[in-house]
């Protein structure tokens, strides 16, 4: 925490989530703050930092950094090895989508705790998958079965669980 956004106990409980669900998924999982990048851009810096502080589990260094960096107020995910592959641009975007706002209030303990959590979740949802490949639908599956669902059928109702959407209303 170099940017110094967190009091000792929240980067102690941060530090002990991110190492608990490394050690569960065999990744390392780093939340790194700062208000110099050294002249890089965020994404290049956290990866430096990933690659230069020998993390990552693996011949892979399988791992996920999000970075902070309150010098020119950007924030970046940055992933390696298997975490490529679990952390998709979809999957990417939806923990940046949650993680965003919470960030803009300030909130920064808050928002790391988000992204712990979102974490955790994908990582297991790959174990998911990787137990059962052919029968495993991942979440961008079932999202783009709906939206083709919609384009197929706009004039029905599809009920998502939280409310209806697709409804046109026509008279004859």
């Amino acid at each position: 925490d170099e940017a110094g956004l967190y009091t000792q106990e929240e980067a102690a409980d941060l530090t002990s989530r991110a190492e608990a669900i490394g050690e569960t998924y065999g990744m390392d999982v780093l939340f790194l703050t700062t208000t110099d990048t050294q002249g890089l851009e965020a994404r290049e810096y956290a990866a430096q930092f990933f690659l230069g502080g020998d993390f990552g589990y693996g011949e892979e260094k399988d791992g996920i950094v999000f970075i902070i960096d309150m010098g020119s107020r950007d924030a970046q995910m940055v992933t390696s090895g298997e975490g490529i592959r679990i952390f998709t641009d979809y999957y990417i975007d939806k923990i940046w989508n949650e993680v965003r706002p919470i960030l803009s209030e300030g909130a920064y303990y808050d928002a790391m705790s988000t992204f712990l959590t979102d974490v955790e979740y994908y990582c297991r949802e790959y174990q998911k998958y990787l137990a059962n490949p052919e029968a495993y639908e991942s979440e961008y599956q079932k999202e783009q079965e709906s939206r083709s669902l919609y384009r197929h059928f706009p004039d029905f109702c599809l009920h998502c669980g939280r409310g209806f959407r697709g409804v046109r209303a026509q008279r004859p």
